[in-house]
């Protein structure tokens, strides 16, 4: 029986051989007993070589087998018309879009050097070199022992004082 090599075979098909090589790894289950390999050199069995034929031509299309289709115009002139029309939309709206952007830029530009006139630069001491940086307050002092005596004293005798009003009234005779 004769064998060919798979160079051989993609001659006689027509093909690459590489085509010819994923046509056998596909089909392997049907061509396990037709392929050998000798020294690194695939070999294909005439009837290898035979269910490789059926194979090709089954999975390939032949361009007499295509018959082209006619799709009217019509429909694509108006898909491309209204497309045409949404892009010189998009594009107005694009303009605009850069012409305020250029306003806002400039509006922003004049405020930078209003405020840069007004603001007084601040000296180096007092800058800080990470503006997040937390500036801690000074804490409150508690008031001494003394102070909250005295504060608490004042509130008890204006407390006392309208309470007893009404009695030394009485007791003044009045």
């Amino acid at each position: 029986m004769k064998r060919f090599k798979v160079s051989e075979v993609a001659k006689q098909f027509g093909l690459s051989t590489t085509a010819i090589y994923k046509h056998l790894k596909r089909f392997q289950t049907h061509l396990k007993e037709h392929v050998t390999k000798e020294g690194g050199i695939t070999l294909v069995s005439e009837e290898g070589v035979n269910i490789l034929r059926e194979s090709i031509t089954a999975s390939t299309i032949s361009s007499r087998e295509i018959t082209p289709v006619s799709i009217p115009d019509t429909h694509l002139d108006g898909r491309l018309e209204s497309m045409e029309k949404a892009m010189l939309t998009l594009a107005e709206q694009m303009k605009a879009m850069v012409e305020e952007n250029r306003a806002l830029r400039s509006e922003v530009s004049t405020l930078q050097k209003a405020l840069e006139y007004k603001v007084p630069e601040m000296p180096a001491s007092d800058r800080r070199a990470d503006p997040r940086e937390v500036i801690p307050t000074p804490a409150k002092k508690e008031p001494s022992f003394f102070q909250s005596v005295n504060h608490n004293l004042s509130e008890i005798q204006s407390w006392l004082q309208g309470v007893f009003s009404p009695f030394t009234e009485i007791l003044k005779g009045g």
